[in-house]
């Protein structure tokens, strides 16, 4: 009964702060872009779709099971989220000034991202000159051509981050689109209180379009469309908790089914050469799941007991260091021990050290960087434009 009660009065979300459920949601999506990367180091599964790949790595890729590295849809998903929990304090009445928002925003992404691409290009110096034999391409493209030039456009998250990454941690491209929807997040709030939410999505759908047409000066412009969605579904958050619970309980689990189908759509018929409608389309059908998977977190009684489960909680609060430096973890340990303890067996042992390491970068790095925000604006005089 006092589950019960505690359910009902967190699950919908009438306070600024965040949801556990929400961070927990998040954690676990972290976990698979780390599965991802790991993945990514054996030649047998990268390059995608190799004729001569054994029939358990093409299921692996090629079927639901994708769901457990599926690392570019769980970026799309953080976009969504990231949008939903940005926007709450507005949408809750709380009058937030732009110089606030921004200063916070900026220490709570910029400074444990660069600490970790610091350690890493150490880490770089140190062991990356060590050969492991039988890597994938990928893997052997990591950590190569490190410069002043790269360290200084992730410094600025400018310039050709796709390309610099490869020389400290690979998922910093994410975090610059992060950064850019925060910097326009008012525009973004105002369109969402200004039009109809046919029209917000349509805006989005067609942001998105021209931001995979035009993968240069535009690109930016693909990801809006996650962050307003995300806004849209914590506008209208009972609405659609509602109607997710007005469906019968037999209905629960086909929702969920779809849910999974539409958020790896991209590996269901795979084929090496898309087109940028096709990726655009798998866009959309990625932020759909996604979104269906937050009013599920949301709504359902099963899915709040495990979301809450302590261990996931915990995921779910480190979620962001676990972003930053399981690649790190893993290239540090497999070019270290690579020629020496079979690789397979290394990758397991990077899971709890990720771990470990998540944990305090959260404790040593997150949360002063936190509270450098907070008090940097606490010191800030009072303005009147607010978010």
């Amino acid at each position: 009964m006092i589950a019960t009660e505690k359910f009902r009065s967190n699950i919908i979300v009438k306070s600024p702060t965040r949801l556990v459920v929400l961070d927990s949601l998040r954690g676990l999506a972290a976990l698979t872009v780390m599965v991802h990367h790991y993945l990514l180091t054996f030649p047998s599964i990268y390059p995608y779709g190799q004729e001569d790949a054994p029939v358990l790595v093409k299921l692996f890729q090629f079927s639901p099971l994708h769901l457990v590295w599926a690392g570019y849809e769980a970026v799309l998903l953080f976009f969504v989220l990231s949008g939903f929990v940005l926007s709450l304090p507005v949408i809750n009445g709380k009058i937030t000034d732009y110089g606030s928002f921004v200063i916070k925003r900026w220490t709570r992404i910029w400074i444990p991202y660069i600490v970790v691409v610091s350690v890493a290009g150490l880490a770089n110096l140190l062991v990356g000159h060590l050969e492991v034999a039988g890597m994938s391409t990928w893997f052997r493209g990591a950590w190569q051509g490190m410069n002043w030039e790269g360290y200084l456009n992730h410094i600025l998250l400018i310039g050709d981050l796709d390309r610099f990454s490869a020389q400290f941690i690979p998922v910093v491209w994410s975090l610059r689109y992060e950064m850019l929807a925060s910097l326009a997040f008012p525009l973004l709030l105002f369109l969402s209180r200004s039009l109809s939410w046919p029209v917000i999505v349509l805006v989005g759908l067609i942001l998105n379009l021209l931001g995979n047409l035009y993968q240069g000066s535009l690109k930016p412009f693909q990801f809006l469309l996650m962050f307003l969605v995300g806004i849209l579904l914590a506008r209208h958050q009972v609405k659609l908790i509602q109607i997710f619970r007005s469906f019968p309980r037999s209905s629960h689990v086909p929702v969920l089914a779809l849910s999974v189908g539409l958020y790896i759509c991209a590996w269901l018929g795979w084929h090496p050469s898309r087109s940028p409608v096709e990726n655009t389309l798998l866009d959309w059908g990625i932020t759909l799941a996604a979104a269906l998977a937050i009013i599920i977190a949301l709504s359902s009684k099963t899915a709040y007991n495990l979301l809450t489960w302590r261990p996931i909680e915990w995921v779910g609060r480190i979620s962001y260091s676990i972003y930053l430096t399981h690649t790190l973890v893993m290239l540090v340990v497999v070019h270290v021990f690579g020629n020496i303890v079979p690789v397979w067996l290394l990758l397991i042992a990077c899971v709890p050290l990720t771990l470990l390491l998540s944990h305090y970068t959260y404790l040593w790095v997150e949360r002063p960087a936190m509270r450098l925000g907070k008090s940097w604006t606490l010191r800030q005089p009072s303005q009147t434009d607010s978010l």
